[in-house]
């Protein structure tokens, strides 16, 4: 996010000085580079604030804090899970000038020998590179710039995964075109948040469960404490619907009472801004091959969350986001959205290796994951004590989740169902 000073055709991750080191130190001496001079502020301030990302990738003696507070703490498992997993594509390494023979075993010890291969490789590859580059630097292209980011970038994922191969247990999912590692579990991988702070706060509005929260993280030794919501539930109702059990296998039937029932709703708030939580992919494009209509702003290849966010609070028209990946993380206060509507409730694939081995090992973990995403979702319309807005809930399997899992939602949550 952040734009080189000596050159702004570069941002800093690509910039001239991450292949010459006397640039960046000229830089640095000169307080020149925005991102650096923000960085080293927050390092060496008492109190900085950081995303996971970068507290995860920062050197172990600038970490240790009297205090660590990780908010929106929900998201901390799968934070971990995305730090500690890569994907090996073959085609673009063999682009990017490096052929590697395709992962086929099933042995986890000579997974770990080619993992350990192919990093030695990608070093080696990328210092070649570098040597080339660093000698015309001034005309490093576009294509360059990507390419050594996307092999340094690989390089040191591999090289966190291979370091904490004997920690715990990794996932492999591969085929012709692809290896992918992802972290069976995190609860031994969360020391490289905890084990950096003398005491950690763990702050979210949808722990689920807070014992089954504290396994997944491996926590032990803890409080936990919950307090009361301060926004009155009568201003912000759900309501919900026992019909249209939605499923992978009906899903295709289904859809066209779903898409009937956002018509009606979107006509009834036909003056208000508003939000429509998809879920999948397959939703968004469905809904989109039925209404061609401005009002509408789709989530799709073209377009992406940012861009429609930012039409939707830029347009005095009642604009209605439509998107399967808005449940965390945004902000639609007031007037952004008077209305939201959740079509399908937002179950993990089981399609994933890692996702259908949790679940096998763990029914519970898979309804949290579930609970939690659809308490954000129904978080995102009503942003403060004078703000309202009306939610609307599809599938009919709320019915059976409300009945069997009442005691596991948060209370502000349950008192807004109609």
């Amino acid at each position: 996010n952040y734009q080189c000073q000596v050159d702004n055709n570069f941002d800093v991750e690509s910039a001239p000085c991450v292949l010459v080191n006397k640039l960046k130190e000229d830089c640095w001496e000169k307080n020149l580079c925005p991102y650096y001079n923000a960085r080293n502020a927050a390092l060496l301030d008492k109190f900085s604030i950081l995303n996971y990302k970068m507290f995860l990738s920062l050197p172990t003696h600038v970490k240790r804090k009297n205090f660590i507070v990780c908010d929106e703490a929900s998201e901390l498992e799968d934070e971990l899970v995305k730090r500690f997993s890569a994907y090996v594509e073959y085609d673009k390494l063999k682009n990017y000038g490096l052929s590697i023979v395709p992962l086929v075993t099933e042995s986890t010890q000579k997974t770990r020998a080619w993992l350990y291969d192919l990093i030695f490789n990608l070093s080696e590859h990328i210092g070649t590179l570098q040597n080339r580059y660093s000698k015309k630097i001034t005309n490093l292209s576009p294509i360059d710039k990507i390419k050594l980011r996307y092999l340094k970038n690989l390089y040191n994922n591999l090289t966190i995964i291979e370091s904490s191969w004997d920690e715990c247990e990794f996932v492999v999912e591969k085929d012709s075109q692809r290896a992918f590692f992802a972290p069976l579990k995190v609860d031994k991988l969360s020391k490289y948040i905890f084990d950096y702070g003398e005491n950690v706060l763990l702050m979210s509005a949808t722990i689920i469960d807070h014992k089954n929260f504290a396994k997944a993280l491996g926590i032990t030794d803890y409080e936990y404490v919950e307090v009361d919501s301060t926004f009155e539930s009568s201003k912000s109702p759900i309501y919900v619907t026992s019909k249209n059990k939605l499923n992978y296998k009906n899903i295709k039937i289904e859809l066209p009472s779903i898409v009937e029932k956002i018509k009606q709703i979107c006509d009834f708030h036909k003056d208000e801004k508003g939000i429509i939580h998809t879920h999948t992919m397959e939703i968004t494009d469905y809904i989109k091959g039925r209404f061609n209509d401005k009002r509408f702003l789709y989530r799709d290849t073209s377009a992406k969350n940012e861009t429609i966010l930012k039409d939707h609070s830029s347009s005095s028209l009642p604009t209605v986001l439509v998107s399967p990946s808005l449940s965390f993380g945004i902000d639609l206060k007031d007037d952004l959205a008077r209305f939201q509507i959740v079509a399908k409730l937002p179950y993990l694939p089981l399609s994933s290796k890692r996702i259908k081995r949790m679940f096998d090992l763990d029914k519970n973990w898979y309804i949290d994951k579930m609970l939690n995403a659809l308490v954000q979702a129904c978080g995102r319309a009503t942003r403060s004590k004078n703000d309202y807005s009306t939610t609307y809930i599809l599938d009919g399997n709320i019915v059976d989740i409300l009945k069997n899992h009442k005691d596991r939602l948060p209370k502000y949550f349950i008192d807004r169902i109609i």
